[in-house]
Formats: C-alpha cells, sequence, structure tokens
C-alpha cells in the first residue's frame, strides 16, 4: 500500500506508540528540553510559559484497488517534567476526546517523543495494521518556534501583513487548515501555514482560530 503525507492535511489514532526521533545537531533553541517543530507526518508545538504541547498527526494512503484514507488526530496536554497527559481529539467525529501520554526522553542518539494513544481512532486501522502501529517511527524532519498548535475555524480566514486592517492580503486559509502560532499579539496572531510547495507566514484574527487546548468539538 502506497501511503501520502502532507503537511497540510494533518488532522485523529489508535492504541499505539510512536516513537518521534529528533536527530543529533539540530540548531533550534531547546525549550525545557523540548523541541518543537515538523516530524514526518506530524506538527507539534510548545508553550514554554504554559507547559503546554499541542500537536496534529495525518496520514493518507491509497492503492489501486480503494480510494484514498486519512489516519489523523489533534492532541494537547500540559507538560510535567518528561511526560504530559494528553487529550485526543478526532476532527471528524463530534466524540468526546479520548486519552494519551507523551513522554520526552534523551538518550546518547538524541531525543525522542513516545506518544501513547489509549483507544483506536476512525481511519487509522485502514492504513496500519495493529502490529505496525506498534512500531511507526517518525523521523524528525525540521526545527520550528511555534507556541502552539491551532485550526482555522471559519471558511475563509485572511493572512495580514500586520495587525492593522488595512494590510489585509489575498491569501487565505480554510476551515480544518492547520497552523504552527509564532506569537500572540492581542486579538492577533502570527502563524506559519505549510502548503503542498511553500510556507506562508502572517498574522491572522484569533477569533478565526480553534481554541485548542481547550478543543471542542461543537466548534466543528
Amino acid at each position: 500500500m502506497k501511503k501520502n503525507s502532507l503537511l497540510k492535511y494533518f488532522r485523529p489514532f489508535n492504541p499505539i506508540l510512536i516513537s518521534i526521533f529528533l536527530t543529533g545537531g539540530c540548531q533550534a533553541t531547546q525549550i525545557s528540553g523540548f523541541t518543537p517543530g515538523v516530524y514526518d507526518n506530524a506538527i507539534v508545538g510548545f508553550d514554554d510559559e504554559k507547559k503546554i504541547v499541542t500537536g496534529y498527526f495525518s496520514e493518507t494512503s491509497s492503492d489501486e484497488s480503494r480510494p484514498s484514507m486519512r489516519c489523523q488526530f489533534y492532541f494537547s496536554g500540559k507538560l510535567t517534567g518528561s511526560k504530559a497527559q494528553l487529550k485526543i481529539y478526532q476532527l471528524t467525529l463530534k466524540d468526546k476526546p479520548t486519552a494519551g501520554t507523551l513522554r520526552v526522553e534523551h538518550n546518547e542518539k538524541g531525543s525522542s517523543i513516545n506518544l501513547q494513544l489509549e483507544e483506536e481512532q476512525p481511519g487509522c486501522m485502514n492504513i496500519y495494521p495493529k502490529i505496525e502501529l506498534a512500531k511507526t517511527k517518525l523521523s524528525f524532519v525540521s526545527p520550528a518556534k511555534w507556541i502552539e498548535i491551532r485550526m482555522a475555524s471559519e471558511k475563509k480566514v485572511y493572512f495580514y501583513k500586520d495587525i492593522v486592517a488595512g494590510t489585509k492580503t489575498k491569501i487565505y486559509i480554510t476551515k480544518g487548515d492547520v497552523v504552527g502560532v509564532l506569537e500572540y499579539k492581542g486579538e492577533w496572531a502570527k502563524v506559519v501555514y505549510t502548503g503542498e510547495t511553500k510556507s506562508t507566514v502572517g498574522w491572522v484574527k484569533v477569533t478565526q482560530l480553534f481554541t485548542s487546548v481547550k478543543f471542542s468539538m461543537s466548534q466543528l
């Protein structure tokens, strides 16, 4: 089965263990031993002040015998030491969040993040058998300074060059698109959106983004 992953589609998983390995030589600023950034099919943010880790995973799969399928989920939790109790959200179904655990580990080869999900999530078993899921490893791709991962909550969320109404551009993201937040200024958020071919940086209105830590499925 051929697997395809696109960062722009990042979105619910299974009683699985995912090991996310960070390669050596990373020049990004490590926050409390935790480096936010891109990990294959996942993007992860970390708020050092609140100690909140947020992330989004998505993988699509297709073969000649059946249509494309997607395994996706969003997670958030507070990091205490090297461990965080997570809430795992299914972004395609209006269900209550399930539980999970994130652990940060360090060794001679670098650091890793182990993400344990307690319940099976829709779509994932169409891509991975349980055995393969338990062995899935997501490699570190690139560092980032994202303090939070959030999603667009409206049909069109326009980018602004600055936090001034007159700087509105023609560039926009749509409901469900995921962004990494670089900083907040009042009712504005400076975000990065990674599409299929390029990344876009700009300011958006916070009111046009879903609340990540207290994510409510009723908002969808």
